[in-house]
């Protein structure tokens, strides 16, 4: 995963690649705001990428979300270091290591793809 520039405004999108297989679009999330706001009451299934500011173990909390999500962390390189599957709504859930990026997608989306500790996700 290439560092995401500033360039990329927080409602700009990218595609993700896994394997060299186009995996689906993200929403791209830097500010404070768009972070902070997620996917809380949004009834659209999308799928975000929080961009955090160095690495750092982040948590999540699903209050106010209207569906079950799947949380990825990867480090700067894109490989994926925790998957939490199938979050429900009004939960908590704090990683073990430390992380870049969090990609907030809709539940299912991680084992539709194969996605597993160790794999690498490249954003374009």
């Amino acid at each position: 995963m290439n560092r995401i520039s500033a360039k990329h405004n927080p409602k700009s999108h990218l595609s993700m690649f896994c394997g060299g297989k186009n995996i689906g679009k993200a929403r791209i999330c830097k500010t404070m705001r768009s972070k902070t706001l997620g996917l809380m009451l949004s009834q659209k299934k999308e799928t975000l990428i929080l961009v955090l500011p160095k690495m750092q173990k982040a948590s999540i909390h699903t209050f106010f979300m209207l569906y079950p999500i799947d949380v990825i962390y990867t480090d700067e390189k894109g490989i994926i270091s925790e998957i939490k599957n199938n979050m429900r709504p009004w939960a908590l859930f704090f990683p073990k290591l430390p992380a870049r990026y969090i990609i907030e997608a809709p539940s299912g989306f991680a084992k539709k793809n194969r996605l597993r500790k160790g794999i690498t996700l490249q954003l374009r």
